[in-house]
């Protein structure tokens, strides 16, 4: 199941992005979310403050991984225990290595943990488990659901008479006054995509004609698929304003998207790129 991102996490970075291409060059697995994980509560064992659970994507699957400090006090065995979900339906059942104390007192050990990858993963349940002496069973003794989610991303391209924002121009500084959103989803068989909502605004451009171009690339730049907006051709000199939705179909392949101005000086023959901004599907 998809989880759109959270648009309050996108905008956070909206000074830092509007301009500057923000994307993952290094053909790596790219994390889509991390998630902190709060398992404080117990004094015998718990997760130290610093534990994450990030959800990697990579050739159309998702693997969860826990990166933490497994803290103990007594002298019994524990372990940390992922299992991995698509909705309700158990995937995969994965536990760590066991430690064992013979004395009691606080003890650490580095956790580095990787679920099984799967397209279908979009929730995992980190637990820590301490092991009955007598029985040998293992009990749960703290546990947290964490789920993926995907962010929106803020988009501005500036150019001279053409620009890509949000719908509202400023006509005295000549510029949008706000931003385009790219959506970013992964359908449940770990294929990516990223819709464009934006507008593109032609300013005293006649004779000239504008559009946008989607590059959509994978993780190491190379360009997946090509999509092209409209051709808009302005009357006159006065201000137009093109609003227009464009995504691509879905491909394992795609983790970046590179959102493209163009201009035309022979009404759509030929076209060259007069700005661009890159974002990645990556929660960075």
């Amino acid at each position: 199941m998809f989880k759109p991102r959270k648009l309050g996490a996108g905008l956070a970075v909206l000074a830092a992005t509007a301009g500057v291409g923000a994307f993952a060059a290094s053909a790596q697995a790219v994390v889509v979310t991390h998630y902190p994980i709060s398992l404080w509560a117990d004094p015998d064992v718990q997760l130290s403050t610093d534990a994450e659970l990030t959800f990697d994507y990579s050739g159309g699957t998702i693997t969860p991984r826990l990166t933490a400090t497994l803290e103990t006090e007594s002298d019994r065995c524990y372990r940390v225990h992922l299992t991995s979900y698509d909705g309700s339906t158990l995937l995969h059942d994965k536990h760590g290595t066991s430690y064992c104390f013979n004395k009691a007192g606080h003890h650490e050990r580095s956790i580095d943990l990787s679920e099984a990858p799967d397209a279908r993963t979009d929730r995992v349940v980190v637990a820590v488990e301490k092991q009955n002496n007598k029985t040998k069973d293992w009990e749960v003794k703290q546990s947290q659901s964490a789920g993926y989610g995907l962010y929106m991303d803020p988009v501005r391209i500036l150019g001279a008479g053409i620009d890509v924002g949000g719908p509202v121009f400023n006509s005295t500084t000549g510029v949008p006054s706000g931003y385009t959103l790219v959506t970013w989803s992964i359908d449940g068989n770990g294929k990516a995509t990223a819709s464009y909502d934006g507008t593109l605004h032609l300013d005293d451009f006649f004779p000239g004609c504008g559009r946008v171009e989607l590059r959509y690339l994978d993780e190491a730049g190379t360009v997946v698929d090509t999509v092209d907006g409209a051709t808009n051709c302005p009357v006159d000199k006065a201000h137009y304003p093109y609003t227009e939705s464009l995504s691509a179909a879905p491909s394992a392949q795609i983790s970046q998207l590179e959102v493209v101005m163009q201009s035309s000086g022979d009404h759509g023959a030929t076209w060259a790129d007069v700005g661009s901004q890159t974002v990645s599907i990556g929660d960075f």
